[in-house]
């Protein structure tokens, strides 16, 4: 993608903006298929900062795509909303999709400290019936099957997304992000949950092997177990913003 063009195409209209009248701002990145009220329960981390959220693009309610866009198109889009409110961004807090893409904009904005939550950084392992189903669905894409036979194939979510929709999942789901992990400078402090098939704990690991500065809490609960540890995660923003902002 050209990211002037990307930039130009796509812009970030939904967004809620809590102004503290702090000089920086936290940034909140909600997760695919979400938009920025699943991060609300945060507005109120900490009060020594301003705080952002914004529907990603293609998400809640912003415009939706007719172009496939990238891991980095996500990045330049938002990067472009935050030069043109000319806010200070020093935190970003991502679930799961948004987490993938914070690390992309700590490259390019002087972030300081990454609060990632179940981040989609790392692919779990996929089981042998998940390598078959992509064989069967190769060779029946190449043999002309019908195309509600090949539709067949795929997540829920997959099938319900629209063409542009697809390829982009299939471009944030398949981008090595590693080296850019390992040359940022921020500290990362992550949450994975014990019970989230998803993103299973094992890949904090993983994380944590590729940076410099990161700390990992366990917590209980699915993919979505933020919810119910609002004020645990919120004490630990708190706590962390308060000693490195």
């Amino acid at each position: 993608s050209y990211p002037l063009l990307v930039t130009l195409m796509y812009k970030i209209k939904s967004y809620y903006f809590i102004d503290n009248n702090q000089p920086a701002t936290i940034l909140y990145l909600h997760g695919w298929g979400c938009n920025y009220k699943y991060l609300l329960p945060f507005d109120k981390c900490t009060s020594i900062t301003n705080h952002l959220f914004i529907d990603l693009p293609a998400f809640g309610k912003n415009e939706p795509i007719k172009t496939p866009l990238t891991l980095t198109d996500f990045a330049n889009i938002t990067i472009s909303f935050i030069e043109l409110k000319k806010l200070n961004i020093k935190a970003i807090l991502g679930h799961s999709f948004g987490g993938k893409i914070a690390v992309l904009i700590a490259q390019k904005l002087d972030i300081k400290l990454l609060f990632l939550i179940a981040p989609s950084i790392y692919n779990k392992k996929r089981s042998l019936f998940f390598h078959i189903k992509i064989i069967i669905y190769k060779l029946f894409k190449s043999l002309n099957f019908n195309k509600r036979i090949l539709s067949k194939f795929g997540s829920k979510t997959y099938r319900t997304l629209s063409a542009p929709m697809k390829k982009t999942m299939i471009n944030v789901i398949n981008e090595d992000i590693t080296e850019q992990l390992e040359s940022t400078k921020s500290s990362f402090i992550m949450f994975f949950s014990n019970k989230d098939k998803i993103i299973p704990y094992y890949l904090s690991k993983k994380i944590k092997k590729h940076t410099e500065d990161c700390i990992v809490y366990k917590i209980k609960g699915d993919h979505f177990a933020y919810f119910y540890n609002i004020a645990f995660i919120s004490n630990i923003i708190e706590k962390v913003v308060e000693y490195k902002l």
